[in-house]
């Protein structure tokens, strides 16, 4: 029994020894990867259009302190492409190099700061203008009332 326990703690010794080594993955920004005609084929959206999302929702947007933190263009093309997808998140995640846990922080903080702006582009009509819109919309489509 006395012989077992220096095995025991050799072989504790060789595993710690060979911890995983971290692996930093390549967070590219996909506006520097895509081509105008791509972005538009994977995320629905032009350049200009990813960079003024990006813009308008960039103090929604969480970082980290890490020194390879992700783009903020990088959180919002993840988001985009789940939006337009409708797919998984870590099928999203993967055609970008991103983790699943890292794209569900990524459209949770999107879709917040999208929340967050959507009053200054959608308006919707209240009081007597909303029964008119109702109106002309049920005589358009010819409803029963």
């Amino acid at each position: 029994m006395a012989q077992m326990i220096p095995l025991f703690l050799a072989e504790e010794e060789t595993s710690s020894s060979m911890a995983r080594q971290r692996v930093f993955r390549d967070l590219n920004d996909p506006l520097d990867c895509y081509d105008d005609m791509e972005l538009v084929r994977r995320f629905r959206f032009s350049r200009a259009s990813i960079s003024k999302i990006t813009e308008l929702i960039a103090n929604y947007l969480n970082f980290t302190e890490r020194s390879c933190a992700a783009s903020p263009h990088l959180h919002v093309c993840v988001a985009l492409q789940f939006f337009a997808s409708g797919t998984f998140q870590i099928i999203c995640g993967d055609g970008i190099n991103v983790s699943q846990a890292s794209a569900s922080r990524y459209i949770r903080d999107v879709s917040l700061g999208l929340q967050a702006i959507y009053h200054q582009f959608v308006s919707l009509p209240a009081g007597l203008k909303r029964v008119e819109v109702k109106t002309s919309f049920m005589k358009l489509l010819t409803f029963q009332a």
